[in-house]
């Protein structure tokens, strides 16, 4: 009954939410249509071999309301198995038999409901009930016998059943994975040939274990056995990236496939973690150079040997400041390159921030949860901006391999990635551009679809939220800034123990658990001409003069700006100057050791917090005594200046661990304070600002909010209760209090959702937010 009160809340939701989008819209037909892209992963195991036919109608009569409307690219994306092997060890006759692995590695049980309630001792009680049941009900399903035929009579019965739809230009696409086997068995064409992997083992304490990438730069040993691409065989010495190419034309065409994603370990080497195959960074630059290049080949071949392919990427859910000096892949230069058609981050919150999910433990992965996945959104998002490729999150719901089921164990933190998500906005000199659509992952857990009440959730919510972002024209609150030109420069400079302390997207993510309203990012060369409320820099360090003009000239005028890295190596002098710090040099060993920090004057009112331990800046920090926020004895961590016209905040961060399967609590130091500090010192100038910001900040108490204007002047305010792992009791209610500016104190809110809006009219409101729960307020004006 729960369940189906969750559900039937959803309808009424989406009713709502679309008539007032509806209303709010120019009345015709061209304005009703969802502009967005749209793509659901399915394992082909689902599938039946012996009747594509019947498969394809099961799928359409449950998946139609997905795809209607949608105005962008719409299609499948396949796994075959998990692997390449099915393009790789393609012989260039259909009725050859797929290879397929056994599904031993599937950790599927039955189907997860409900949260864990109770203290975390009486939750883990429940967890381990839940996977006793599960165990109990264990099971796998396996692939049948398909041939290349076979799949292509599959594609053309989708794409026929899509033309009853209505859509003329269905896709069928397919994924790879770049380790040489997955979920238990290694592939055979990693057995023939283990020279296109390159392996790699430990490179870190807590980092994931040891594995292996497709390596496209790597050459091939000769090999007399035909193949589609390559009917003679591969000669001594033939690039991977080449015979990966001239492979998916011929299974491309053979098969009706016309997208391709590289997943894990395709795109970027090594997934899910701050580390790349050699550690923290690349061992040099020529590294980078390299691995750019080869991925850039694999696209070009890929685009040349079938150029009706859609090329797509999927980021490694890890922080995006990995990508280059971790996996040594430059991302921009891929895209700019011009064979990449979408970028994917794989925001798997739920899957990796949920806990109580997964047999093997209760706590998951918390760095890789839902403020995070927003941080690496925005910094993608960023570094995409000025080109052509499409980029969007991926919404999931339930796996086809492993146990969680993120849309029946915590739907409303799903409604708020689906809607923060849609609305992480890059902030251009023309305006904002949002992602451009969504992947949903999977389309089935097991045998099981997703039910109708299911889908009708995904699709309201998914068609309600790009419709409204399409029509947003401002997002309020602190605005990321990247800079190209700092990120390259800084690639000349990695070696051993160099950290500017400049994972901007990790840090932000870690702030806005209490709460702070980020929902958007810019590029550095472009500062001038846009507006934040206020903008947080990450390691400055290397920008070139032209922009730290600009943002001297900025802070003169009184802009509000943060500058996060390390005060010696991640923050430009200019800049610290400008708040009266400097650093001497370095302390022997202080690095290492946590440090007692204390408040200073600049200390905002925070419930709960105090003197905390931490591992303090590398280096002496001098800053002026009434400044001072907090400081580790005569160093400096958090510094405010808001004299005269001033807006100016300096944090060296408090680092963090990449730690599995702990609580959130233990990757931060075992403390939240400062974080919670830093947001309610941010909001601190976001009050000078004049702008939308949460105040009596509580470290027992974390939220997420973010709040946009669309080009009618309507605001909309969403909030969500998103964070496990901080406390233990049994009372998992969180509250905030929100300060609205002036231009909003006119508001008449609205809820699409079953928690109370604001009173109409009011210049502050107090959110009450039960466990896992989320709102949005609507203000009519």
């Amino acid at each position: 009954m729960r369940l189906f009160n969750t559900f039937v809340c959803a309808l009424l939701r989406r009713v709502a939410l679309l008539a007032m989008l509806v209303s709010a819209s120019v009345q015709s037909h061209a304005a009703l249509a969802v502009p967005a892209d749209r793509w659901l992963e399915m394992d082909l195991y689902w599938f039946d071999p012996a009747d594509v036919d019947a498969s394809a109608d099961r799928f359409w009569a449950r998946y139609a309301p997905l795809y209607r409307g949608v105005s962008g690219h719409r299609g499948v994306v396949l796994s075959v198995g998990l692997t390449a092997n099915f393009i790789l060890s393609y012989s260039g006759d259909p009725a050859q038999q797929i290879w397929l692995p056994r599904t031993s590695g599937q950790e599927l049980g039955h189907s997860l409901r409900g949260q864990l309630d109770g203290d975390t001792a009486q939750r883990q009680r429940a967890w381990r009930e839940r996977f006793t049941a599960a165990k109990r009900a264990a099971h796998s399903v396996s692939y049948g016998r398909w041939t290349y035929a076979d799949l292509r009579r599959l594609t053309d019965a989708m794409r026929e059943r899509a033309r009853r739809e209505g859509i003329s230009d269905f896709r069928m696409a397919a994924f790879v994975v770049g380790q040489d086997g997955a979920y238990g068995d290694p592939m055979p064409f990693a057995r023939r040939h283990p020279e296109a992997f390159t392996g790699w083992g430990e490179v870190a304490p807590g980092a994931l274990a040891s594995s292996s990438h497709f390596d496209p730069v790597n050459a091939l040993r000769a090999d007399s056995q035909p193949l589609g691409g390559l009917p003679q065989g591969i000669p001594e010495g033939f690039p991977v990236h080449a015979l990966f190419a001239a492979q998916w034309g011929a299974v491309s065409k053979a098969c009706g496939l016309d997208g391709l994603m590289l997943r894990d370990s395709f795109s970027f080497p090594r997934a899910y973690t701050r580390y790349g195959p050699w550690g923290q960074y690349v061992p040099d630059n020529a590294t980078a150079e390299r691995n750019t290049a080869g991925l850039a080949a694999l696209l070009r071949g890929v685009k040349q040997a079938n150029p009706r392919t859609l090329t797509m990427m999927y980021s490694t859910a890890a922080t995006a400041t990995a990508d280059w000096r971790g996996n040594g892949i430059d991302l921009e230069r891929i895209a700019r390159d011009g064979h990449l058609d979408i970028f994917v981050d794989q925001t798997w919150a739920g899957a990796w921030g949920e806990v109580g999910v997964r047999e093997q433990t209760f706590w998951n992965a918390p760095l890789l949860g839902w403020t995070y996945q927003l941080g690496t959104l925005l910094m993608h998002a960023a570094v995409l901006a000025d080109t052509r490729v499409r980029h969007y999150p991926l919404i999931e719901t339930f796996d086809a391999w492993e146990s969680w089921n993120t849309i029946h164990t915590a739907p409303e933190r799903l409604r708020w990635a689906i809607w923060a998500y849609s609305h992480a906005g890059v902030k251009t000199p023309q305006g904002l551009r949002m992602p451009a659509g969504a992947y949903i992952s999977w389309g089935h857990h097991g045998e099981e679809l997703l039910s109708d009440q299911d889908v009708g959730f995904l699709s309201g919510e998914l068609d309600a939220a790009a419709w409204d972002a399409a029509q947003t024209v401002d997002i309020a609150g602190p605005t990321l800034v990247y800079s190209r030109d700092a990120a390259a420069a800084q690639m000349s400079r990695l070696a051993p123990g160099f950290d500017p302390r400049d994972r901007l997207d990790e840090q932000v993510g870690t702030i806005i658990k209490w709460p702070l309203p980020v929902l958007s990012v810019t590029r550095a060369e472009w500062l001038s001409q846009v507006r934040s409320d206020l903008l947080l820099f990450g390691a400055t360090n290397d920008l070139p003069p032209a922009q730290l003009d600009v943002i001297k000239r900025m802070a003169g005028q009184g802009q509000a700006m943060a500058f996060f890295g390390a005060v010696a190596s991640g923050t430009h002098s200019a800049l610290s100057g400008l708040l009266g710090v400097s650093s001497v040099p370095h302390r022997p060993n202080v690095q290492d050791r946590m440090l007692r920090a204390v408040p200073g004057a600049a200390w905002p009112a925070v419930a709960n917090a105090g003197a905390f331990n931490a591992p303090p800046p590398a280096t002496q920090v001098r800053a002026p005594a009434g400044s001072v926020v907090y400081s580790f004895g005569n160093a400096a961590g958090l510094v405010l200046d808001q004299g005269g016209q001033r807006n100016l905040a300096l944090w060296d961060p408090v680092p963090f661990f990449d730690y599995w399967y702990r609580p959130l609590k233990d990757l931060l130091n075992g403390d939240a304070t400062p974080y919670a500090v830093v947001a309610a010192t941010l909001n601190q100038q976001l009050g000078k600002a004049g702008a939308f910001r949460a105040v009596d900040s509580d470290v027992a108490h974390s939220g997420t909010v973010s709040a946009w204007v669309r080009e009618d002047g309507k605001v909309r305010l969403l909030v969500g209760n998103l964070e496990e792992g901080l406390r233990d009791d049994a009372d998992r209610s969180r509250r905030m209090t929100l300060s609205f500016p002036r231009s909003w104190h006119g508001c008449r809110w609205q809820s699409a959702g079953g928690i109370p809006p604001p009173a109409a009219g009011a210049n502050q409101a107090r959110i009450d937010l039960p466990p896992q729960g989320s709102a949005l307020f609507l203000c009519d004006r």
